[in-house]
């Protein structure tokens, strides 16, 4: 059973090597190498592991493909209806726990502040209370608490009920939404207050009663533009820098951006705005879910699922499965 791993998802095949079976065929192609050979790994190919960049005109050149396994949680790079109707579409759900941190992360940073108390203690080089020396009065202004606000939940999928978790322990009040009708029809998970739809009057409250707001559902064309405010195709990236610029927001913590380098363009600045010159806006390159942990979890997913399709199985995590 021959497997490829298409370009960057390749990063992933030694590691997998040790806990492949015997009769699995481990291949990978990269950007540079032979178009002709590309051709044979796909008429071969029983699992494609790929991510952004797999371009949907290869799907058309296999012959025996069971399972598209996505190398990340993000899929909006795949086109199902070039997709075999007999294989399987999956994706990962290795990096829930570690962005779910890091929302916890930016949240907590926002409200306490230890960097930007850091930043002035080493400006002043000397240790001034927040309420004074005797006698002096105190020049530090008050930090804030996330416990007692309330987080809002845009998509609450499997990353944002590991949000939710989260949040309920700081003490902080949790609404959501939700644009899976067979979802909001579940039991409420643990640590959220409220669940709504995922657009109108249920959005519109979510936002309005939200001290904190974060993006957690997919990008597809049901939710491009979803909220002017955030994350790449899901907000408008005008509407959002001028919310920003112009505290109309209180500001942004920004991750996932609207622009990508690319083989061609080399550096690329993520953003035709100037983000970097506000000082509410926190940026990140896109490294939410990157920790050493969560790269072990997806190695173990997908080899999970391959072994699934090897044996008859369904594989986890499908987002579209194998007509038989």
């Amino acid at each position: 059973m021959l497997v490829l791993f298409y370009d960057r998802a390749a990063r992933l095949l030694q590691p997998i090597r040790d806990a492949a079976q015997s009769d699995w065929q481990l291949e990978e192609w990269r950007l540079g190498d032979s178009a002709a050979r590309l051709e044979e790994l796909l008429a071969l190919a029983v699992v494609i592991v790929a991510g952004p960049g797999f371009p949907a005109s290869a799907l058309g050149k296999t012959r025996n493909l069971r399972l598209l396994q996505c190398a990340s949680a993000g899929y909006e790079w795949i086109d199902f209806d070039a997709v075999p109707p007999t294989a399987h579409v999956c994706n990962t759900s290795s990096m829930d726990a570690s962005i779910a941190e890091y929302v916890l992360c930016a949240i907590l940073e926002w409200q306490v502040g230890c960097m930007r108390a850091d930043r002035a203690l080493r400006a002043a080089r000397c240790i001034v209370p927040p309420f004074g020396a005797p006698g002096q009065r105190g020049l530090a202004p008050f930090h804030g608490e996330a416990g007692g606000k309330t987080l809002g939940i845009v998509g609450l999928g499997a990353i944002g009920e590991q949000v939710a978790r989260r949040a309920a322990a700081l003490d902080m009040r949790v609404l959501a939404t939700t644009g899976r009708p067979r979802r909001a029809t579940q039991p409420l998970p643990q640590g959220v207050a409220w669940r709504g739809a995922g657009d109108g009057a249920d959005l519109e409250r979510l936002l309005r009663e939200s001290d904190f707001v974060v993006l957690c559902c997919a990008l597809t064309p049901a939710t491009r533009g979803l909220i002017d405010e955030r994350r790449c195709g899901l907000c408008e990236e005008r509407p959002l820098y001028e919310a920003v610029r112009d505290r109309r927001i209180g500001g942004a913590v920004l991750d996932v951006w609207w622009q990508y380098p690319s083989v061609e363009s080399g550096e690329t600045w993520p953003s035709q705005f100037p983000f970097h010159e506000l000082t509410n806006v926190v940026m990140t390159p896109h490294c939410s879910g990157w920790t050493a942990e969560q790269e072990v979890r997806k190695r173990e997913q997908v080899v999970s699922n391959i072994a699934a399709v090897a044996s008859g199985e369904l594989p986890l995590h499908c987002l579209r499965q194998a007509i038989r």
